[in-house]
């Protein structure tokens, strides 16, 4: 069993992949790990990339991100003690980051989920951390120019799906977790079945009802080319479906738990 099973979501954006995958293996880390390519409406395009050793799994129709992570960690079950999704616009630029996440993990117990500090290549934060409360949170400093701001390990309410770290045992957990299983019966892992969007604060709300917290770690940090993998004009419709499925999560697991 592995460290660490990175995955990474692909949509028509394979130059990006490319980056991605390169970057991955000019920064392998030190611990154990492993990369899967879920290229989602693959095209041929995806026979030009060089994966080196990565398993590559070409999904021919759009699946949708949540999907894809969910295909990837039913495909890799057994396999390692922690996941880790990425959006393809997503780089390494230092060989620190993944070995730094996976270590939070194994030495803390009770936190669950782990995000690193990201930003753009111009110096913009694209990912800070989100911190408030369920009900109101607050992005601190997104796209701002002041990184420095961001660089601590603080407990948030969630992070960027972007960059997600997660322990494998409570992946498989709350996957089982029967509210869960009422609202989403087709999910095969934790991300709720929603087109896009809320995925990771519905995750990591689900994390914390069942005793586990979500840390934002800046000091660990990667580059993130905000929605360059998602289609210009693509959040509208499916953001509000995925924040009404999230509040309808919610209210039915917090009458299964009694709150």
């Amino acid at each position: 069993m592995i460290d660490v099973q990175l995955v990474v979501v692909n949509y028509h954006t394979y130059g990006l992949l490319q980056k991605f995958i390169d970057s991955y293996i000019e920064f392998t880390p030190s611990c154990s790990s492993a990369l899967m390519v879920v290229d989602v409406e693959s095209t041929d395009e995806m026979e030009k990339v060089r994966t080196y050793d990565a398993e590559v799994v070409r999904e021919y129709s759009n699946i949708g991100y949540a999907r894809a992570c969910n295909w990837a960690g039913y495909l890799t079950t057994g396999r390692s003690r922690n996941l880790a999704f990425f959006n393809a616009d997503t780089a390494f630029n230092n060989p620190y980051c993944i070995d730094e996440c996976v270590e939070y993990l194994d030495l803390h117990d009770d936190i669950g989920v782990v995000g690193p500090l990201q930003y753009s290549t111009n110096g913009k934060v694209t990912s800070g951390g989100v911190f408030g409360t369920f009900d109101n949170p607050k992005d601190r400093n997104f796209h701002s120019q002041n990184i420095d701001a961001c660089r601590n390990d603080e407990r948030a309410v969630y992070v960027s799906g972007s960059a997600f770290f997660t322990k494998r045992v409570l992946w498989d957990s709350l996957s089982e977790c029967p509210p869960f299983r009422e609202t989403y019966p087709r999910a095969i892992g934790g991300f709720p079945t929603v087109p896009h969007f809320h995925e990771e604060s519905s995750y990591c709300y689900h994390a914390h009802q069942h005793g586990y917290y979500t840390v934002f770690k800046g000091t660990s940090e990667m580059i993130h080319l905000w929605h360059q993998s998602s289609l210009p004009g693509s959040q509208g419709e499916k953001e509000r479906i995925g924040r009404e499925s999230f509040l309808q999560f919610r209210s039915r697991h917090d009458q299964w738990m009694g709150v």
